[in-house]
């Protein structure tokens, strides 16, 4: 987990926690609860992108990374 203050009282955080990873919960609830018991906002922040370049993508494959 990472943090930089962005004001006295704002301090925002990064918890990295895929899909994959088992004690991506786990990890969240304890961080949570040694941060002082609560979560104000939460990102999830997903996404999928093709190996090709912008000029060789489909009509579909833009909406289908947005879609995801």
């Amino acid at each position: 987990m990472t943090s930089t203050p962005i004001s006295p009282t704002v301090s925002p955080r990064h918890l990295g926690a895929g899909q994959h990873s088992s004690p991506g919960p786990r990890a969240a609830a304890e961080a949570t609860e040694t941060l002082g018991g609560r979560i104000d906002n939460l990102v999830s922040n997903a996404g999928i992108y093709p190996s090709t370049t912008t000029a060789e993508l489909t009509d579909e494959e833009p909406d289908a990374m947005l879609a995801a």
